[in-house]
């Protein structure tokens, strides 16, 4: 059950805009990485600033494997289910974006390159008001309580398995507002990933002893939270190699790590790559 949340719930999104990026002056196709974007719900790990254009922990990493391929990066947002039928029909090529490791073993994925190295780890977690008297250690403990979603996130049969228990389901726009309902008191608990609660407290400026997290483990050693590169099945090999060579010498190095913990801290010092 949490394998197919994870998978459900903190990497399928439907944002509402499509981010149409800058075109660089002409390059030669094979000089080009398309990179896909998700969601703009999705800081840290993936979103679109304006002014400077794509941002995040994923989108650092892409920078950094792109350059040393010598590749200019064109990112690309659309809709969850959108990008799937642009990715069947071919519209991109020789893209990357990030997802599950345990994606290797799915058919519609298994044909892709997925990195060698693991960038990061998502963490799930049941959110609540410090206030909150509730003695919660999984999903099945939720019961008959109101429960906050987000908006477009698709979670599958976890949504199914919570109203069938007497749960109420309300989704909101964004992580922000969710917050504010709990600590209103206008719901009970908030199913999100631990990192982008944290990134939302720092942007709202509140303390994260506001709330108070119950972690959702994975039943198994899958690697179900594992999070990697992936890459299209049109990626020439030394691409691949590449990519993969600098991500070993990222995760040796440590860099890895200070990207994941540079938007781990607050404010927007951490938006400066």
């Amino acid at each position: 059950m949490l394998t197919f949340f994870l998978r459900t719930v903190f990497f399928t999104f439907l944002p509402l805009s499509v981010f149409a990026n800058t075109l660089h002056e002409s390059p030669m196709p094979e000089e080009v990485l398309d990179y896909l974007v998700y969601s703009d719900h999705n800081a840290p790990y993936q979103f679109m600033d304006v002014e400077t254009g794509h941002k995040g922990i994923v989108c650092s990493i892409v920078d950094r494997v792109a350059q040393e391929a010598g590749l200019t990066v064109h990112a690309h947002m659309e809709p969850i289910k959108r990008l799937k039928r642009s990715i069947e029909s071919g519209r991109y090529r020789q893209w990357i974006t990030y997802g599950m490791k345990s994606w290797e073993n799915d058919p519609a994925w298994s044909q892709h390159h997925f990195s060698e190295v693991s960038i990061f780890q998502f963490n799930p977690a049941i959110v609540l008001p410090s206030s909150s008297v509730l003695k919660l250690e999984s999903l099945a403990d939720i019961g008959a309580r109101k429960v906050l979603t987000i908006h477009g996130f698709d979670y599958g049969r976890v949504q199914d398995f919570l109203v069938k228990r007497g749960a109420e389901i309300e989704a909101v726009d964004t992580q922000q507002k969710a917050l504010s309902m709990l600590r209103q008191g206008r719901a009970d608990v908030f199913l999100e990933d631990v990192l982008r609660v944290r990134y939302a407290l720092a942007s709202m400026d509140w303390s994260a002893d506001y709330f108070k997290m119950v972690p959702l483990r994975p039943l198994d050693d899958s690697g179900a939270f594992s999070v990697t590169l992936v890459m299209s099945s049109d990626m020439p090999s030394s691409i691949v190699e590449s990519v993969n060579g600098t991500l070993n010498e990222m995760s040796a190095s440590g860099q890895l790590r200070e990207i994941v913990e540079r938007y781990s801290q607050p404010r927007d010092d951490r938006l400066s790559d």
